[in-house]
């Protein structure tokens, strides 16, 4: 048993075995029907079983919350460097990055028999995925007033446009 088990076990100790393990899943990632069957509890409905341990458990809940917070404070990024990181995927050509950049994923050299450099293949991280994250990460994918275009649909549109080398000159 380590010291987390140890704390959890003292500080939480209306928590069952199984609601334990249930809420270590479900904090893991593993979906809420899959975490109630995989902690040991047997119910015709997995989705109503885990829905009713999450509504109606106000321990398992202060558990959950617990945990989150712990593994928050135990996190080495903060949300700014997060963001310093989007940005510059977004804003960095591909070409010219050094051969150590993070924001390489994959560097591949192709040579000839010889050994002569044919071609370097460099694959960054997408962009447009990178512009969606951060959207979400700033919020910016939450319309301010129904059927509105958000700010983050619009920015995607725009770098659609750029990459397919369509006009993106507003008109005057």
């Amino acid at each position: 048993m380590n010291t987390n088990e140890i704390t959890a076990t003292t500080e939480f100790p209306g928590l069952t075995f199984r609601q334990r393990r249930f809420a270590d899943l479900y904090l893991t990632g593993v979906p809420a029907d899959q975490a109630y069957t995989r902690a040991g509890f047997k119910d015709q409905s997995p989705a109503s079983g885990a829905s009713r341990l999450l509504s109606r458990n106000a321990e398992l809940n202060a558990y959950i919350a617990a945990e989150r917070k712990r593994m928050a404070d135990q996190c080495r990024l903060a949300k700014w460097q997060v963001v310093d990181f989007l940005c510059r995927v977004i804003t960095t050509p591909v070409h010219g990055l050094p051969d150590n950049s993070d924001l390489i994923q994959e560097h591949v050299i192709i040579s000839s028999a010889k050994g002569d450099v044919l071609r370097v293949r460099v694959k960054m991280i997408s962009k447009i995925d990178a512009i969606k994250q951060l959207n979400i990460l700033l919020g910016w994918s939450i319309p301010d007033k129904p059927g509105e275009t958000t700010e983050a649909e619009a920015f995607s549109e725009f770098f659609r446009k750029l990459r397919n080398g369509e006009d993106v000159r507003t008109p005057l």
